[in-house]
């Protein structure tokens, strides 16, 4: 549930923002999509851990829309563990700073509840 309502939130930034932000998500996406598909029965090792923490976020968006996606792997080893989160914590403050996205939720709220 709270997966969901942090989707649609991004999903409304999104639409604030204007159409980069939707293409960008729709883009990443579909690269996922094709690209980084985790199966539940492999043993993953630590460079998969780097692969699957660059797509942690389109990943995860995908498991808020069908729980078969998976953003991170059921059965793998410590090394994956660690680069993962690693990748998942870099791409997703590289995100956070290319949006700005603290200022960005800011300026939304203050130009809901301001006026």
């Amino acid at each position: 549930m709270t997966q969901r309502l942090i989707l649609g939130l991004l999903i409304l930034f999104a639409f604030w923002g204007g159409c980069l932000p939707i293409v960008e998500m729709v883009a990443s996406m579909g690269v996922s999509y094709f690209f980084c598909d985790i199966s539940p029965d492999d043993t993953y090792n630590w460079y998969s851990g780097i692969w699957h923490g660059i797509f942690f976020l389109p990943n995860w968006m995908w498991n808020g829309i069908n729980d078969d996606i998976l953003y991170k792997a059921y059965s793998y080893t410590s090394a994956y563990n660690f680069w993962w989160w690693c990748f998942s914590i870099i791409t997703t403050s590289f995100v956070v700073w290319l949006y700005n996205i603290p200022k960005f939720i800011r300026l939304i709220i203050e130009d809901i509840f301001v006026r």
